[in-house]
């Protein structure tokens, strides 16, 4: 099956699990697509009998035969200060916000109680900016209610080596 004849919703969802070579979760695809839990799964099992994709038991990950079928649409995601600029470009406001905290105090976490003082969201709009951040793994939480980089996503756009918590 041509994913071209599925329509525009296995596209996306192939396109958003092409951009992560080393896979994608479902809560990931969720963020990334918008798409519903039932939405995106109906789409997953389309691409997967369709040998587009790959479930390893927790991510997805394109099937070369996948990355064909997007064709010119497919663009593999940039990195250093072009990734940071892609990643930019496809946040919210509020995740922006938050991001651009935690690159400001990087290599040091950043409690959520300081966010909160620093960016002026209530902690549960926060809290949601957090996990959508998360879920694209470019956050990650440390005990103590801290948050910071993700270390793939602070080696790939400032070079940094990981943090240890």
């Amino acid at each position: 099956m041509p994913i071209g004849k599925a329509g525009k919703g296995p596209r996306r969802i192939l396109l958003a699990v092409a951009q992560y070579p080393k896979g994608v979760t479902r809560e990931q695809l969720t963020v990334l697509t918008g798409y519903k839990r039932s939405t995106r799964n109906a789409y997953l099992l389309r691409l997967e009998a369709a040998e587009l994709v790959v479930d390893d038991g927790s991510r997805f990950s394109a099937t070369p035969k996948g990355i064909a079928e997007l064709g010119g649409d497919y663009t593999p995601a940039p990195t250093g200060a072009a990734l940071l600029a892609h990643v930019r470009g496809r946040l919210a406001v509020g995740e922006l916000a938050i991001l651009d905290e935690l690159i400001g105090v990087w290599p040091q976490p950043a409690d959520r109680e300081d966010l909160t003082d620093t960016t002026g969201y209530k902690p549960s709009t926060r809290n949601a900016y957090i996990r959508r951040l998360i879920a694209r793994e470019l956050v990650r939480e440390l005990p103590d209610a801290c948050v910071t980089l993700s270390e793939s996503f602070a080696q790939a756009v400032l070079g940094a080596k990981e943090r240890r918590a």
